[in-house]
């Protein structure tokens, strides 16, 4: 009985701290104002989606009791029960059970909205070989089958042919297309991006796969084929998609994710591509799931069978090549970025489609506008480390805004192609993009360096004692507020990130 009042009484503690962490962070100002913002961009009126505070706060406070109580719960070690067990214990223990059940299906059912199924599945058991998904590629009628290979053990596919074997019983050799290394010597990276490809006769694309080997043995039973047919004439839309590296170690920044989702909305990016594989789930569950019922991001759980310390950048080449045949069907335009980063067209283009546009009409005669694979967005490096803007120098202003972009605006000139660039990629142009590249252009296109004049990628993070001595030089000291245009739109839709009423910034001319 005295075990059990201690853990009530810690579990009571850690929810009131909870609770004042939630208002503290003004959550739930957020959930309302950006839900009422929205509405009144469609014209709805305010009161039909007024959500009220105390609602939401208890809404979010009632997530965070439940995962804790839930971890609580999962750490208790139930005795089995023995004949010197007496009714106060089996009591106990009953409704123990009863609420570890109740939590488990309400974490369910948190999960069932936000986290899809995995399809990685080993090729051989001597787990050399990992298959992830696989594509239909309408602008080669071939199937892209993408995932991963071991760089040091052989593997069985390197002795024995694997075929893929059709619904229709017909089989086709599956062949190398690319093999997206790592460079460096780093033994601890065990697994290399492999993309594969299987030819395709047939009238319309397989809804699945199985991968054999020429004596049929079966090695994969069932790769699920991804395909969008659309109806003749639909338009891919022009305002790209943004494939967001993995989430990981616990993520639980909820300030930054929905900084960089609205802001990227803000920048005109019409969809957001997430991998979620270790988060605090606490605090970003809701804000993911919050942004998905909008339908403006896709959430995919990157969930590999390998420690992620074993994959280069936590697997990010192959879950891009993952989401630029997923989603080229709809997009015209795809980039591949960080949630450190932000691709920031100039201020007198104002936004990312803008961008594109300007990008294209500057291409010399020597390449046709019409097959630009895409731009290398060059990198800015904007200091987190170094003081912040002199319009947000202020004693309430600097403490309250929570937004990166705004406070942090002293940047490095743009670096070389290649050097932390980040990839803009025409969809019908690339064939396979790597994490600061366009690896593999599709036959007659040509990646393209986008002037930096015209737009650039800003990368937010800290820098080293001896790195931010070189940063503060004048002429690696760049002043960058692009992002202040947008100062009256975050106001709206932000207001609980940043003290906008304080009049040191309120009254400044964020254009400067």
């Amino acid at each position: 009985m005295r075990s059990s009042l201690k853990k009530g009484f810690v579990s009571a503690v850690v929810s009131l701290f909870l609770l004042f962490v939630i208002k503290s962070l003004h959550v739930e100002d957020f959930l309302v104002q950006t839900i009422a913002v929205h509405a009144q961009a469609v014209k709805v009126p305010a009161q039909a989606v007024k959500v009220p505070a105390q609602a939401v706060t208890e809404n979010i406070t009632q997530l965070f009791q439940q995962a804790v109580e839930a971890d609580s719960i999962s750490k208790v070690r139930i005795v089995q029960e023995t004949a010197e067990r007496n009714i106060l214990e089996r009591e106990e223990e009953r409704i123990m059970k009863e609420k570890k059940s109740k939590h488990l299906n309400v974490d369910k059912q948190t999960y069932k909205h936000v986290v899809p199924h995995s399809e990685f599945q080993w090729l051989h058991k001597d787990k050399t070989v990992l298959i992830y998904s696989a594509h239909f590629d309408n602008r080669d009628g071939k199937i892209k089958i993408v995932g991963f290979k071991h760089r040091f053990k052989l593997s069985t596919s390197d002795i024995e042919l694997v075929l893929c074997r059709y619904p229709d019983k017909s089989v086709v050799p599956m062949t190398t297309l690319y093999n997206v290394s790592v460079l460096q010597p780093r033994p601890h990276l065990q697994f290399n991006t492999w993309i594969w490809s299987c030819s395709w006769t047939g009238e319309s694309p397989p809804t699945s796969l199985s991968l054999v080997t020429q004596s049929q043995r079966v090695l994969v039973s069932r790769v699920n084929v991804t395909y969008y047919l659309f109806p003749e004439g639909t338009q891919k839309s022009k305002q790209p998609v943004v494939c967001v590296k993995p989430m990981v170690n616990n993520y639980s920044d909820a300030y930054q994710l929905i900084e960089f989702i609205e802001s990227s909305r803000l920048w005109g990016v019409g969809k957001i591509v997430l991998y979620p594989q270790s988060i605090y789930k606490p605090v970003i569950l809701p804000v993911l799931e919050k942004y998905r019922k909008e339908g403006y991001i896709d959430v995919h759980w990157w969930t590999p069978p390998v420690p992620m310390e074993s994959l280069h950048a936590y697997g990010q080449k192959s879950h891009n090549q993952h989401c630029l045949y997923t989603y080229m069907y709809r997009y015209e335009w795809a980039g591949f970025i960080d949630l450190d980063e932000l691709i920031i067209a100039n201020e007198q283009i104002g936004n990312i489609e803008f961008m594109i546009q300007a990008g294209v009409r500057s291409l010399l005669d020597s390449v046709s506008q019409s097959n630009v694979a895409g731009f290398i967005l060059r990198s800015q490096m904007c200091i987190t480390s170094l003081p912040d803007d002199p319009l947000f120098n202020t004693e309430k202003g600097s403490d309250l805004c929570k937004i990166t972009s705004f406070r942090k605006t002293n940047c490095t000139p743009a670096m070389s192609p290649g050097v932390w660039s980040k990839p803009l990629v025409n969809t019908d142009g690339t064939e396979i993009v790597d994490i600061h590249m366009i690896r593999l252009p599709r036959p007659g296109f040509t990646p393209i360096d986008l002037d930096p004049s015209i737009g650039t990628v800003h990368h937010y993070r800290a820098l080293s004692h001896d790195s931010l001595v070189l940063a503060q030089s004048p002429q690696y000291n760049v002043l960058k507020r692009n992002t202040h245009i947008y100062k009256d739109q975050v106001k709206q839709i932000l207001p609980s990130m940043c003290n906008f009423n304080n009049p040191n910034i309120g009254e400044m001319n964020f254009a400067d």
